[in-house]
Protein backbone atom coordinates (compact mmCIF):
# COMPACT_ATOMS: atom_id res chain seq x y z
CA UNK A 1 0.00 0.00 0.00
CA UNK A 2 1.40 3.49 -1.00
CA UNK A 3 2.35 6.14 1.92
CA UNK A 4 -0.70 8.11 0.11
CA UNK A 5 -3.08 5.58 0.79
CA UNK A 6 -2.22 4.51 4.29
CA UNK A 7 -2.74 8.51 5.07
CA UNK A 8 -6.04 8.46 3.42
CA UNK A 9 -7.16 5.27 5.24
CA UNK A 10 -6.20 6.32 8.94
CA UNK A 11 -8.00 10.14 7.84
CA UNK A 12 -10.94 7.81 7.18
CA UNK A 13 -10.92 5.84 10.44
CA UNK A 14 -9.61 8.69 12.70
CA UNK A 15 -13.26 9.87 13.47
CA UNK A 16 -14.65 6.58 13.77
CA UNK A 17 -12.39 5.66 16.60
CA UNK A 18 -12.16 9.12 18.15
CA UNK A 19 -16.46 8.94 18.30
CA UNK A 20 -16.90 5.50 19.62
CA UNK A 21 -18.33 5.56 22.64
CA UNK A 22 -17.33 4.01 25.96
CA UNK A 23 -19.29 0.98 27.56
CA UNK A 24 -20.78 2.32 30.88
CA UNK A 25 -19.01 -0.85 32.53
CA UNK A 26 -15.34 0.68 31.34
CA UNK A 27 -16.10 4.48 32.61
CA UNK A 28 -15.04 5.21 35.97
CA UNK A 29 -18.03 6.32 38.41
CA UNK A 30 -18.32 8.59 41.13
CA UNK A 31 -17.41 7.29 44.72
CA UNK A 32 -19.71 4.31 45.87
CA UNK A 33 -18.73 4.79 49.54
CA UNK A 34 -20.91 5.87 51.85
CA UNK A 35 -24.44 5.90 53.61
CA UNK A 36 -27.29 5.93 50.84
CA UNK A 37 -31.21 5.96 51.86
CA UNK A 38 -33.03 3.03 48.84
CA UNK A 39 -35.15 4.71 47.06
CA UNK A 40 -36.68 2.21 44.69
CA UNK A 41 -36.67 -1.19 43.77
CA UNK A 42 -36.82 -2.88 41.11
CA UNK A 43 -37.55 -7.06 40.45
CA UNK A 44 -37.45 -8.49 37.27
CA UNK A 45 -37.99 -5.91 35.31
CA UNK A 46 -41.09 -4.77 37.29
CA UNK A 47 -41.08 -1.91 39.88
CA UNK A 48 -41.33 -3.20 43.21
CA UNK A 49 -42.44 -1.61 46.89
CA UNK A 50 -38.96 0.10 48.55
CA UNK A 51 -40.84 0.72 51.90
CA UNK A 52 -41.00 -2.16 53.26
CA UNK A 53 -37.05 -3.15 52.55
CA UNK A 54 -33.96 -2.01 54.71
CA UNK A 55 -33.75 1.88 53.71
CA UNK A 56 -30.14 2.52 54.96
CA UNK A 57 -26.73 0.60 53.36
CA UNK A 58 -23.36 1.84 53.93
CA UNK A 59 -20.86 0.93 51.38
CA UNK A 60 -17.17 0.60 52.56
CA UNK A 61 -14.65 -0.55 49.53
CA UNK A 62 -15.40 -4.08 48.39
CA UNK A 63 -17.81 -4.37 51.69
CA UNK A 64 -21.34 -3.24 51.88
CA UNK A 65 -23.61 -3.42 55.15
CA UNK A 66 -27.27 -3.57 54.46
CA UNK A 67 -28.87 -1.91 57.35
CA UNK A 68 -26.50 -1.84 60.59
CA UNK A 69 -22.51 -2.25 60.36
CA UNK A 70 -22.92 -5.78 62.10
CA UNK A 71 -21.51 -8.81 60.54
CA UNK A 72 -24.70 -10.60 59.79
CA UNK A 73 -25.76 -7.62 57.88
CA UNK A 74 -22.14 -7.95 55.38
CA UNK A 75 -22.41 -8.34 51.63
CA UNK A 76 -18.96 -8.32 49.24
CA UNK A 77 -18.65 -6.41 46.18
CA UNK A 78 -15.70 -7.62 44.56
CA UNK A 79 -14.02 -6.48 41.51
CA UNK A 80 -12.62 -8.96 39.22
CA UNK A 81 -11.33 -6.31 37.07
CA UNK A 82 -10.15 -3.50 37.55
CA UNK A 83 -10.06 -1.98 33.88
CA UNK A 84 -14.03 -2.37 34.52
CA UNK A 85 -14.24 -1.10 37.97
CA UNK A 86 -18.17 -1.16 38.02
CA UNK A 87 -18.35 -4.50 36.90
CA UNK A 88 -18.59 -6.35 40.08
CA UNK A 89 -18.98 -9.82 41.89
CA UNK A 90 -21.61 -10.02 44.91
CA UNK A 91 -21.70 -12.51 47.63
CA UNK A 92 -22.49 -13.13 51.01
CA UNK A 93 -19.99 -11.65 52.68
CA UNK A 94 -20.06 -14.33 55.43
CA UNK A 95 -18.97 -17.42 52.66
CA UNK A 96 -22.51 -18.81 52.52
CA UNK A 97 -22.25 -17.97 48.51
CA UNK A 98 -19.49 -19.84 47.25
CA UNK A 99 -20.60 -18.76 43.77
CA UNK A 100 -21.04 -14.56 43.15
CA UNK A 101 -23.79 -13.07 41.59
CA UNK A 102 -22.65 -10.72 38.72
CA UNK A 103 -23.14 -7.18 39.64
CA UNK A 104 -22.84 -4.08 38.69
CA UNK A 105 -22.60 -0.55 40.20
CA UNK A 106 -22.90 2.80 38.85
CA UNK A 107 -22.52 6.22 41.18
CA UNK A 108 -23.44 10.10 39.98
CA UNK A 109 -22.73 12.25 41.99
CA UNK A 110 -25.18 11.54 44.93
CA UNK A 111 -27.19 8.89 42.88
CA UNK A 112 -26.28 5.44 43.26
CA UNK A 113 -27.44 2.07 41.19
CA UNK A 114 -27.00 -1.00 41.87
CA UNK A 115 -28.11 -4.38 40.17
CA UNK A 116 -27.31 -7.85 40.12
CA UNK A 117 -28.30 -11.05 38.40
CA UNK A 118 -31.03 -13.35 39.74
CA UNK A 119 -28.58 -15.99 39.51
CA UNK A 120 -24.95 -16.61 38.65
CA UNK A 121 -25.66 -17.65 34.70
CA UNK A 122 -27.19 -13.77 34.60
CA UNK A 123 -25.14 -11.67 32.42
CA UNK A 124 -25.82 -7.92 33.10
CA UNK A 125 -25.10 -5.83 30.05
CA UNK A 126 -26.16 -2.45 32.16
CA UNK A 127 -27.29 -1.07 34.91
CA UNK A 128 -31.22 -0.89 34.46
CA UNK A 129 -34.53 -2.87 35.49
CA UNK A 130 -34.17 -6.09 33.44
CA UNK A 131 -35.83 -9.40 33.14
CA UNK A 132 -33.69 -11.51 36.03
CA UNK A 133 -32.13 -8.84 37.33
CA UNK A 134 -32.86 -7.12 40.91
CA UNK A 135 -32.44 -3.50 40.58
CA UNK A 136 -31.76 -0.96 43.43
CA UNK A 137 -31.30 2.89 43.29
CA UNK A 138 -30.09 4.85 46.13
CA UNK A 139 -29.70 8.95 47.47
CA UNK A 140 -26.52 9.46 49.14
CA UNK A 141 -26.96 10.46 52.89
CA UNK A 142 -25.32 13.40 54.31
CA UNK A 143 -23.24 13.37 57.35
CA UNK A 144 -25.34 15.31 59.20
CA UNK A 145 -28.73 13.37 57.86
CA UNK A 146 -29.90 11.34 61.29
CA UNK A 147 -30.30 8.73 59.08
CA UNK A 148 -26.83 8.58 57.98
CA UNK A 149 -25.97 7.17 61.58
CA UNK A 150 -26.85 3.37 60.97
CA UNK A 151 -27.89 1.92 64.42
CA UNK A 152 -25.33 -0.15 66.51
CA UNK A 153 -26.91 -3.87 66.04
CA UNK A 154 -28.27 -5.06 69.24
CA UNK A 155 -25.73 -6.80 71.74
Amino acid sequence: MTRPAVLLLLGLLAPLAAAAPVPKSLKKSASVEGTWRLIEFWSNGQKGNAEGMTPVWVLEGEVFYVGPKAESNLWQLTIPDPAAPNVRKFSNGRGANPNPYPAMVEADGDTLRFCYGVDTATEIAGCAPAKNVYYYVFTRLKADDPAAVAPSPPK
